[in-house]
């Protein structure tokens, strides 16, 4: 999916009021995330949040 995007993936789970991150691919023009797989944060501060509330 990062090759194809052409951009760095990290694909997320929810998980009661957050939204825990299960994967990273960054692609190599990318600056490196400073997530870590497994993070959990709250999701109203993530771009993954609202997809996860609309649920």
């Amino acid at each position: 999916m990062a090759d194809e995007l052409d951009e760095s993936v990290s694909p997320a789970v929810g998980d009661r009021d957050g939204i825990r991150f299960i994967h990273q691919a960054t692609h190599r023009r990318a600056m490196s995330p400073s997530l870590s797989i497994g993070d959990l944060l709250p999701a109203k501060r993530t771009a993954p949040g609202p997809l996860f509330a609309t649920g």
